[in-house]
């Protein structure tokens, strides 16, 4: 048990003074907060640097915590002043991020969710949690896309990122083309192109080798997926639309598709 009385405590540098990007590039560190998440945090793989918990929830806790993990104790108001605005959930906590996986790490799979260029955090947040709560197997990012361990993909995602396979892809392309060609998985682009087939009528089909495995590719919120994407896909599924309704958001689409594949 560490006391903390002063927010300048150089001790709680990971919680104040650094945004995700420091964080993460800094001390390979992510944070996140409020008892959901960070019970899914201690439940999980991950490994759990630090807590930060109010003085009068402590007790609570207790039982809670592993042995040996660093504990920072401090006054509610205290807490509010980390988090930057009158905090009322009573924990954070620090946790170590995973190390780089390959694409395998996520094999084998019955249902992936592919995402080349998602950027908002709230929606990536949404898509974990609806492929955690639909019984998909992982999640396939490409780098340039939100990272998935920002304190606010964590919160949206009510925890569900810590029971996720998540990799994040330097070569997207080239893993797609393995899962397809190598691993006989069925590449399905969630596109409105007129040629695509309607969900409703779309059965999971078997793969070269029998494999009935399917990698679900969405595009992002603005502009859908792009041309190269739908084109390394074997097949193109879309949700139609009433007149005068452009496309839903991407992660209620994501929810749909995921309840349709079944896991």
């Amino acid at each position: 048990m560490n006391p903390i009385s002063d927010v300048d405590d150089a001790r709680l540098r990971p919680y104040t003074a650094l945004k995700d990007r420091q964080l993460a590039a800094e001390l390979g560190l992510f944070v996140c907060e409020g008892e959901h998440t960070v019970r899914r945090l201690l439940a999980s793989k991950y490994r759990v640097d630090s807590l930060l918990i109010a003085e009068h929830r402590l007790a609570s806790w207790a039982d809670e915590v592993p042995g040996g993990t660093t504990i920072y104790v401090a006054p509610n108001d205290l807490l509010s002043q980390v988090v930057g605005f009158s905090f009322h959930l009573g924990v954070l906590a620090c946790g170590v991020r995973p190390d780089e996986l390959a694409v395998d790490a996520l094999l084998p799979a019955r249902t992936l969710v592919v995402l080349p260029e998602i950027r908002n955090a709230e929606n990536l947040g949404l898509i974990i949690r609806a492929a955690h709560g639909l019984g998909a197997d992982g999640l396939l990012l490409s780098d340039i896309g939100c990272d998935p361990f920002t304190r606010r993909v964590i919160r949206v995602s009510m925890g569900s990122v810590f029971g996720l396979s998540i990799v994040r892809s330097r070569a997207l392309a080239d893993d797609l083309k393995y899962l397809r060609d190598t691993q006989g998985m069925v590449l399905v682009a969630a596109t409105l192109d007129e040629d695509s087939q309607a969900l409703a009528t779309f059965e999971r089909p078997a793969g070269p080798a029998g494999s009935r495995g399917v990698a679900l590719v969405l595009g992002n919120e603005p502009d859908g997926l792009e041309r190269c994407w739908v084109d390394l896909c074997d097949h193109k599924v879309m949700i139609p639309m009433s007149a005068g309704v452009d496309s839903l958001n991407v992660a209620v689409a994501a929810g749909i598709f995921l309840n349709h594949f079944g896991g």
